[in-house]
């Protein structure tokens, strides 16, 4: 707090750290701050001191001294400075390294987990010219194999599509979900799972012999009932898993 001396009437504001003297209680303020803070004077600051009430004034060695004080300050406060951001570039140094560990060590995990669902051997990408015969799939409904040049429409078709169209969207990274005898609740809540991602179909399928059938290039999952925690898992694990990802 800077210290208040009273003379000829008039009051003046003491620096009590450097114990110059100022007309203006803010500079005198400023002043105390800045020589607590950095332990030296600040020259944009001094020039405001005035002469003392003993009628004195700083002597010009002492505004060298001062000045080489605030120097050293400034050299030291830059010091300090460069050292923190030393420091912080080390951290975040530290940081980015132990995010890539922990993400590698993620990924490990993850490739480390089961697939859900069953697999099966791939049977080729050949296309075959609508209604033409072909070798007997090694799965019900078919993850890969002989299939139309012309894939289906994604979304929901409330009509039972060939096979053999549909394994070519398979064949483009797409998962397909077939249903039989269930109730219109469980099919409404298929198609909002449908309708809520890309390169999706779902049908009615004669041909299943479960309930609701997950598949995609090379996997399948059966399931007596809904299950959308299931369902979801499958879709996140086997999406653009298969000979054509990218394709639309």
């Amino acid at each position: 707090m800077t210290k208040i001396i009273s003379h000829n009437n008039k009051q003046y504001y003491q620096c009590e750290e450097c114990s110059l003297f100022y007309e203006s209680k803010e500079s005198a303020e400023k002043c105390e701050v800045w020589c607590k803070e950095h332990k030296s004077c600040n020259m944009d600051i001094i020039k405001y001191a005035i002469t003392l009430p003993n009628g004195t004034m700083p002597t010009k060695a002492e505004r060298k001294a001062l000045k080489r004080q605030e120097k050293d300050g400034a050299q030291r406060q830059s010091k300090q400075s460069k050292k923190i951001k030393g420091i912080l570039k080390w951290t975040t140094g530290i940081v980015l390294v132990i995010a890539i560990v922990y993400g590698l060590v993620l990924l490990v995990r993850q490739s480390q987990q089961p697939l859900p669902g069953v697999a099966f051997a791939t049977q080729g990408q050949e296309h075959i010219a609508i209604g033409a015969s072909h070798p007997e799939y090694n799965s019900n409904p078919p993850t890969s194999g002989w299939h139309y040049a012309q894939e289906a429409n994604w979304g929901v078709s409330q009509v039972e599509l060939p096979d053999e169209q549909v394994l070519h969207n398979l064949e483009h990274g797409g998962i397909w979900i077939s249903y039989k005898d269930i109730d219109d609740a469980t099919k409404t809540a298929l198609e909002k799972i449908v309708k809520s991602h890309s390169k999706m179909i779902l049908e009615p399928r004669s041909k299943s012999d479960a309930q609701i059938v997950l598949a995609s290039w090379g996997r399948l999952q059966k399931l007596q009932s809904f299950d959308e925690q299931a369902i979801q898992t499958f879709i996140d694990a086997n999406s653009n898993k298969s000979p054509e990802p990218f394709a639309q």
